[in-house]
């Protein structure tokens, strides 16, 4: 009889087992449902997870940076100038007020994801959360930082994207009926 042979492991990862896909599978029926929404909510539905990611990402990148000044390196140098932006657009403490801008905005992007995940389930309500969510990441800096912090720092791709998501909310909102009829 031949010996079994005794080969080295490989490095390649075993593939995934039967039950990793289907936990995979209960947290997307969790989250998105069985059925896909018709195709217009899901064009929606993609720009609007554009602007939560970016909103988000932004947001959080805005936190941890006014959150850890005081690792870098040239801290002092940093607060400094801070300090002049707030002087230059006449705010008092501009760091705790980007902080508490930054944590509004992170929370307005749960409420943008929370919308744009019943939206997805074709419930009327996720547009409403949606388009407030969306509604706060843009008032945010005008109620912490003021109306001249925001026409010389926020840029027009803000509220171009904006705009453009909420257009096509209203619009997928108003034809709802019509992709019940469609699908």
């Amino acid at each position: 009889m031949a010996a079994a042979v005794n080969r080295p492991k490989s490095f390649i990862p075993p593939s995934p087992k039967a039950e990793e896909f289907y936990t995979f599978s209960r947290y997307k029926v969790f989250f998105l449902g069985t059925k896909n929404p018709w195709w217009f909510t899901q064009v929606t539905f993609y720009f609007g997870l554009v602007s939560f990611l970016y909103f988000l990402i932004w947001n959080l990148l805005n936190f941890l940076a006014v959150t850890m000044v005081s690792v870098y390196p040239k801290a002092e140098k940093i607060k400094e100038l801070f300090f002049s932006l707030g002087v230059k657009y006449n705010v008092w403490e501009p760091m705790v007020k980007i902080k508490w801008m930054a944590l509004t905005n992170i929370a307005a992007s749960g409420i943008m994801l929370l919308g744009l995940l019943v939206m997805w389930r074709r419930k009327k309500i996720g547009y409403y959360f949606m388009f407030f969510g969306q509604l706060f990441c843009v008032a945010t800096p005008f109620v912490f930082m003021g109306m001249s912090y925001v026409k010389a720092e926020i840029g027009m791709f803000e509220y171009s994207l904006v705009f453009v998501v909420s257009c096509l909310l209203a619009v997928d909102f108003y034809l709802r009926p019509v992709g019940k009829v469609m699908k």
